[in-house]
């Protein structure tokens, strides 16, 4: 197969600057770059591209005397219409002013999602003016996905589309596709054909970022030397083997570099048995910086020993470091105090985020919990006889909830719900729940995803596997969605439910007393309805959240802010529902413990001294109404969850996640944990609040200009999060 060599387009992105990923790339200066290009015009390859971004690489190119056809490319322009307008212009003159010339062959978006935004239309107004006045010959962008693509070239007429094309990366190769462009006459220029030095590295066994991809780059390895090819010719082969393609850029390092490719005459034609990659921590080089691990750091050491020893690297899904920041997040805490951490490097942060998972309503180390737990502790924990405390909380938490008369303890939400519902159906001699929100990870929950494994999509996490429940609890557990009674109704007149089990509120408010024709339901069917307060409860009442709606249930569950920290959860009933569990058995060793019930006493007595629920109530109701302000401000479409003292928001965006890595990175600079969710506790001071929002403020702006086209990717020093808990309701 012949190497059409006049289809290569000098990549000039070292020129100047240090460029690429592996092989630790070096720049090269004016004399280097004057033996190159000679060179390759000699070969009738007359396209050099660079960019306004490339450092010193425009203004080396303006010193080469050359009749070279330069692509050189803008990045994304902040401002007002008016203001991009003259930006561009004034961005093009600069060029012009270093490369010595008159006109830019190539003028190239590098941000071309801001073509989609409102300013679009007069960013291509001023593209199409500067073509008219034979400032710029051609205009075009630089891709990395085709829908961003598709959706520019029905809107635009373009002269140019770069994007990444190599055997791993095949993403723009789609017949469709193809088709399209040159129906539109679209010089089709393909990038990143060696995967920024990546497909010619043989030393990957060493690099920290290529490990994840060993076995493949083996694979791939073993296929070279049995094809007696080498990285460099399989890679042009693929290339050059896209008829068409009418160019291709190579990133230049050195002069031997270019020899070696300009010996080639023919190659083969590729035989590739590796299918293309799909992992985009691979294929997209935006990604790559953001993976680099930071060196010595503890907490990171500590998470990578942990994910050998510990079953998913911790106890708790939450607190997994890929949820906020990854190869970036403390992980780790040494102290805490109000609402301040301490990582085990010694940095302090003050938590705008989860505070423990929703357990510390005092904030983090208050005083009079500790105190009295330590007193206890002194005392003696654990014995053959019961601690006293446990009557007395049991007691409390019946005086603040009148409808019950019995109470069960335990120590996490998990297991108060579980025994809630093995009390229910022992109360009703019923198998069948219809649940309604997040409610643990035993077995008779998650097994909603034996029978579809979409069931909990809208509940806990897409695609949640229920790989080792009991197959034999299929069809024994039906989510119904909040607020939606009808659906509801059908569960119960289809699946012969005892037990409704749901969170009273998350996400969203009850509509048409939704509470209170749920409770009419389970009456008049004689079904057990349990409300999990375990997050809800204590935090807008003294209380369950319940005792606002003024709607009762046959049981409630509690836990998290009830031990401010320590270990307790209650499950609290009716009698009648409780008593008939006296025929089952429930029954743990540490439930008996001292120091959960003493801590909920203290934890209590101190709530109601100050009326934390008032507090945190009027904290988040401020956020709330500042995360509105703030959004609305920079045209951010916003959604706000939960109830205020458990506030979370998201934007509309497809980019969100990637906008929520990039608020945390950005607190994370301020000493400040953050994500898309604020726990607030009595320590969250106003002042600190405030600072918080301060910050989010400027976050928020970026975010504005990410929607109108800035290039997010280019902003984050860490891969993108994962989603976590949806908890929709």
């Amino acid at each position: 197969m012949f190497f059409p060599k006049n289809k290569i387009i000098i990549g000039a992105a070292n020129f100047g600057a240090n460029y690429g990923f592996v092989g630790n790339p070096k720049n090269i200066n004016l004399e280097k770059v004057k033996k190159i290009v000679t060179l390759c015009e000699g070969y009738g390859i007359n396209k050099i591209d660079t960019a306004m971004g490339y450092a010193n690489s425009e203004k080396i190119i303006g010193n080469l005397k050359n009749d070279l056809k330069v692509i050189t490319k803008f990045p994304y322009i902040p401002g007002s219409r008016n203001n991009i307008k003259k930006e561009i212009i004034l961005r093009v003159n600069n060029s012009l002013k270093k490369l010595k010339s008159k006109k830019i062959h190539t003028l190239i978006m590098h941000d071309p999602e801001q073509l989609l935004s409102q300013n679009g239309k007069i960013i291509y107004e001023t593209l199409l003016d500067l073509k008219s006045k034979n400032i710029v010959e051609k205009i075009g962008v630089s891709v990395y996905d085709e829908n961003t693509l598709l959706k520019i070239v029905s809107l635009y007429n373009i002269d140019v589309v770069q994007f990444p094309c190599n055997y791993l990366n095949r993403t723009f190769l789609s017949r469709d596709l193809i088709l399209k462009l040159k129906k539109k006459n679209i010089e089709i220029q393909a990038r990143s054909i060696f995967l920024m030095g990546f497909l010619l590295n043989n030393n990957f066994k060493n690099n920290q970022y290529l490990k994840k991809w060993s076995k493949t780059f083996e694979a791939i390895n073993k296929w070279h030397v049995e094809n007696k090819i080498s990285k460099l010719e399989s890679c042009l082969s693929f290339i050059a083997s896209k008829k068409y393609i009418d160019g291709f850029i190579i990133g230049i390092d050195n002069l031997s570099q270019v020899k070696d490719i300009l010996k080639i005459k023919n190659l083969k034609k590729p035989n590739f048995f590796f299918p293309a990659m799909k992992d985009l921590n691979l294929i997209d080089t935006r990604l790559w910086k953001q993976n680099k691990i930071l060196k010595n750091d503890k907490g990171l050491a500590l998470w990578n020993k942990a994910s050998k020893t510990i079953l998913g690297g911790n106890m708790i899904f939450s607190k997994r470091p890929d949820l906020f920041l990854p190869n970036k997040w403390p992980t780790y805490f040494s102290k805490s105090k109000g609402c301040k951490i301490w990582d085990i490097s010694g940095k302090s942060f003050h938590d705008m985020s989860l505070m423990g998972i929703g357990t510390n309503i005092l904030g983090y180390n208050a005083q009079k919990v500790d105190d009295a737990v330590k007193n206890v502790i002194k005392l003696g924990n654990l014995t053959t006889l019961n601690c006293p405390e446990e009557v007395e909380i049991s007691e409390k938490l019946i005086q603040l909830h009148p409808w019950a008369d019995m109470t069960k303890l335990a120590r996490t939400g998990g297991e108060a719900s579980s025994v809630s519902i093995r009390i229910a159906r022992a109360a009703t001699g019923k198998d069948n729940i219809a649940f309604c929100g997040y409610h643990g990870w035993h077995d008779w929950y998650l097994s909603a995803n034996l029978s579809n494994s979409n069931k909990l999509n809208e509940h806990l996490l897409p695609g949640l596997s229920a790989r080792g429940v009991a197959s034999n609890l299929k069809n024994t557990v039906f989510p119904f969605l909040y607020n939606d009674l009808e659906g509801l109704k059908k569960i119960i007149s289809q699946k012969n439910i005892g037990t409704v089990k749901m969170e009273v509120c998350r996400n969203e408010l009850p509509k048409n007393n939704f509470l209170k024709k749920v409770r009419d339901l389970c009456t008049k069917k004689g079904i057990v309805l349990i409300f999990d307060e375990c997050s809800s409860g204590f935090r807008q009442s003294n209380g369950g959240l319940h005792k606002i709606y003024n709607v009762n249930p046959d049981i409630a569950t509690f836990g998290k802010a009830l031990g401010n920290g320590y270990p307790i959860t209650a499950i609290i009933g009716k009698k009648e529902v409780m008593e008939a569990a006296q025929e089952s058995f429930i029954s743990s060793t540490f439930w008996s413990d001292r120091i959960g019930p003493t801590a909920a006493l203290a934890t209590l007595a101190e709530m109601a001294k100050i009326k934390s629920w008032n507090i945190i109530t009027k904290k988040g109701n401020y956020l709330r109404k500042k995360w509105t302000s703030i959004a609305k401000k920079y045209n951010l479409n916003l959604k706000l969850y939960g109830i205020p003292a458990l506030s979370a928001f998201t934007i509309n965006s497809p980019r969100f996640l990637e906008y929520k890595t990039f608020i945390t990175q950005e607190m994370l600079k301020k000493k400040i944990l953050a994500s898309n969710s604020v726990y607030l506790s009595v320590a969250h001071e106003k002042k600190i609040i405030d600072c918080y929002l301060y910050e989010l403020d400027k976050i928020f702006k970026i975010i504005g200009e990410c929607e109108q086209g800035r290039n997010i990717y280019s902003l984050l020093e860490s891969p993108v999060c994962i989603s976590g808990f949806k908890r929709l309701n």
